[in-house]
């Protein structure tokens, strides 16, 4: 370490020095600036820590082939960008199951998933577990239906097995024990909340019908294309194996800038290097900088992981991995996924109108996608990116951002939206007939709102588009205006949006639609996707203070006996932001005697203590005498749609 060193000062001086002899001192005291943050990251990459070699070896293996060089290389020569991406949840996607990394309560924990028992420990830096043989399980659960509709757990072998890696770090953590039969992960079916710090079943933290059964997946086959850096599940098409390999766990620096081998070898020469930093020249040709691409390519490196896409070529990327480099024409090496409505009409993207289930999957019906980590295929039929020169990067940064949403400087305020739109500065009130400064000027809130569902919570769409009268069909995709005037009706929306913009709507409203908070027609008769939104929706500060938002309680209530888990979660957490409510005690997941109680109770106190408050309101369900029209709200329960949902986020 001290020969390295050394070798940086001397050289890093001996450079400086022929400068001054130039008489560009103002370059010299920087160059010997620098020298001294190489020295540090020289430093800090040779005492990176151990890594357990029995962990390693149930890992997928490192492979440092194919021209990568690994984060840990950038470090020495750019470490202000190091240690903004080490400080990102794209960073921690992936990690090696160790005390650092392992946010899970494993001390002494038995928990129950169908007819399975899990056992945690914690053996002084190891995680382990007491399950069915993972193999055995995931062979049964995942092979012919025959073979999975005969599993018996309790004649299933069961075995201690080591908890080696970690997925998420952010809202929720899952992990993974290793295969005996090769280098696959199987799932220890179970999530760790971090906000409510519990466990909970895998099935019970997504939008997915108890009837589909078990989740038991498996990380090489599908978790590794987007949760690691140049994967390869390397499988042996005559053995069936696999011998998994990446360059390193998590979305690391060569995942968006391309393999560093050559960049790295072509700047050991110091004068290069200091060429092409200090000299104002384009960008070095030696590694891909995706600020500098195209808007196109640009996007193409965020799309890789955050479309709905099929690789073109998939016996290749079984054995061999991804073809795709950050700065190539993504569509050469994958088709994306588009709904029969989809806008988009050239270019390598298919629709598979055939599978209905598959576009319920995805896809509103009218052919927006509807879950999270998709904003690439939703940002991609959006007129400000076909027409435009919007990418990820117009809003988004990984080294100058919060972790939380990555957005860039100002990106959080119109100012994402002025930078092309410059002629609504002047005055955006004009514009949205909403108070300056309020939630309803802020131009993300009607063109970007949350009708993306994920990680238990909404997201926002990043299809770009405006309200339209003639989309506010009842079971489609909510609109901006009814998630945020929660009691008012789609026909009162249109009224208002053919008075601003002119817009005329072709389609009759039915009865309800007139007459019923278009928010309560989702969330009563909706599909559970439109539920939980509505439900999310509910705890925003905006639409509380836009809503009256006291009349929410009964209808909330009546979510906690959801059929689906995820939106009694919604439901449960949204309660506890009402007055009265904050000391709510309901298990979304407990037994469902316990959980109808606990709507009944909510019922109950609302019903002594603050029906009536609002007064009568036919729009909200609550009649003359300031009571919940409980004959209305049964009926509309009643014609919920029930189709099984599994929304893949």
């Amino acid at each position: 370490m001290v020969e390295a060193i050394l070798i940086t000062l001397i050289g890093t001086a001996a450079l400086s020095w022929l400068v001054v002899r130039q008489r560009q001192a103002r370059l010299a005291v920087f160059l010997i600036a620098l020298s001294a943050v190489g020295v540090g990251a020289v430093a800090s990459v040779l005492r990176r820590p151990h890594v357990d070699p029995a962990l390693q070896a149930e890992l997928p293996r490192p492979d440092f082939e194919n021209g990568y060089a690994t984060s840990s290389t950038c470090r020495a020569c750019h470490p202000r960008e190091y240690e903004t991406w080490h400080s990102t949840y794209h960073r921690t996607m992936t990690q090696r199951a160790t005390p650092e990394t392992v946010i899970g309560d494993f001390n002494g924990v038995t928990l129950q998933s169908w007819d399975r028992t899990y056992r945690l420990e914690r053996r002084g830096d190891e995680f382990w577990v007491e399950m069915v043989d993972p193999d055995w399980d995931f062979d049964r659960e995942n092979g012919p239906a025959a073979a999975k509709s005969a599993v018996d757990a309790s004649a299933a072998p069961r075995v201690w097995t080591r908890v080696v890696m970690t997925t998420g770090s952010h809202h929720m953590q899952t992990y993974w024990v290793p295969s005996q039969k090769d280098r696959g992960l199987r799932s220890l079916p179970f999530l760790w909340l971090k906000e409510d710090q519990r466990w909970i079943p895998r099935e019970d933290g997504f939008i997915r019908s108890h009837e589909a059964g078990r989740m038991v997946p498996e990380w090489n086959s599908n978790c590794l294309k987007c949760h690691s850096t140049a994967p390869n599940p390397a499988y042996d098409l005559k053995t069936g194996l696999q011998n998994t390999s990446t360059v390193e766990l998590g979305i690391a620096c060569e995942a968006c800038h391309g393999p560093a081998e050559h960049h790295v070898a072509a700047n050991q020469d110091p004068h290069r290097r200091y060429t092409y930093r200090l000299g104002g020249l384009a960008s070095d040709p030696t590694i891909v900088h995706p600020g500098k691409l195209s808007a196109d390519a640009s996007a193409h490196v965020c799309g890789q992981c955050h479309g709905i896409s099929r690789v073109l070529d998939n016996a290749h990327f079984a054995t061999h991995g991804f073809r795709y480099r950050p700065g190539d024409d993504l569509y050469k090496t994958r088709t994306y996924l588009r709904h029969p409505k989809s806008r988009i009409t050239e270019g390598a993207n298919a629709a598979d109108s055939s599978d209905a289930e598959l576009m319920r999957k995805y896809f509103w019906p009218d052919g927006v996608v509807r879950v999270s980590g998709r904003e690439f295929t939703a940002m991609s039929e959006s007129a400000c990116y076909t027409k435009g020169d919007l990418s990820c990067l117009s809003c988004h940064s990984m080294h100058d951002s919060d972790a939380n949403d990555q957005l860039a400087a100002r990106m959080e305020t119109n100012e994402a939206c002025l930078q092309c739109h410059e002629s609504y500065r002047k005055d955006i009130p004009a514009h949205t007939h909403h108070a300056a400064g309020s939630a309803g000027s802020e131009c993300y809130n009607c063109h970007m709102p949350f009708t993306a569902y994920g990680l238990l919570k909404g997201i926002r769409n990043h299809y770009i588009d405006s309200p339209m009268a003639g989309a506010l069909a009842e079971h489609a995709r909510p609109n901006a205006c009814n998630l945020c005037h929660l009691d008012q009706t789609l026909a009162w929306t249109a009224e208002y949006l053919n008075q601003w913009y002119g817009q005329k709507t072709t389609r009759e409203f039915s009865t309800d639609e007139r007459a019923i908070s278009a928010a309560l027609l989702w969330m009563l008769r909706g599909d559970a996707g439109q539920r939980a939104l509505v439900a999310y929706q509910m705890a925003w500060d905006a639409a509380q203070q836009a809503s009256d938002s006291q009349w929410f309680t009964p209808f909330l209530a009546r979510l906690l006996d959801d059929p689906y888990s995820a939106v009694r979660y919604i439901a449960a957490r949204t309660l506890r932001t009402m007055p009265g409510f904050t000391d709510l005690r309901f298990d979304f997941i407990g037994p469902a005697a316990e959980r109808q109680a606990a709507a009944e109770e909510v019922l109950r106190r609302w019903t002594t203590e603050q029906a009536g408050s609002s007064g009568a309101n036919a729009r909200l369900l609550i009649d003359a005498n300031g009571a919940l029209n409980q004959a209305a709200v049964d009926r509309l329960w009643r014609e919920r749609d029930d189709s099984l949902s599994f929304l893949s986020e």
